[in-house]
């Protein structure tokens, strides 16, 4: 485990320690007991970020936990996501999940959803696993 990350890991176990939500049958979690966002800090609060949330378990057979990380895209990045992919479209995006796995020691598949906030329609849910679309 890195110095200053702050891993959700024991939380994730106990439903009881932190907010938890169902979300299309996903056991989601998004803060910590404290309402705070599961994050990480490394040198020295250099280099940080916070998830979106942590999925538990699910009706999707995938190794769980797992990173969960939605974004809200005009109309335009949110077709080209859902026709391209996240590593083809958005590969900062990409860059994003690929660290938050690392550093939060979360194992791939991540799943990454994409709501378009000129219509707010869903884009599918999409696996991301580092060099996948």
């Amino acid at each position: 485990m890195f110095a200053g990350i702050l891993c959700p890991k024991k939380c994730w176990r106990t439903s009881t320690r932190c907010s938890r939500q169902s979300t299309a049958g996903f056991d989601l979690r998004t803060e910590r007991r404290d309402g705070r966002q599961f994050g990480f800090s490394v040198l020295n609060g250099r280099f940080k970020g916070h998830i979106d949330g942590c999925l538990v378990g699910g009706p999707v057979a995938m190794d769980y936990p797992a990173l969960w990380e939605n974004k809200a895209l005009g109309v335009s990045s949110w077709k080209d996501v859902v026709k391209r992919g996240v590593v083809l479209s958005k590969p900062v995006y990409a860059a994003q999940l690929a660290l938050y796995q690392a550093y939060m020691d979360l194992p791939a598949p991540a799943l990454f959803t994409a709501l378009n906030r000129d219509t707010w329609e869903r884009a599918a849910l999409r696996r991301f696993a580092p060099g996948a679309g």
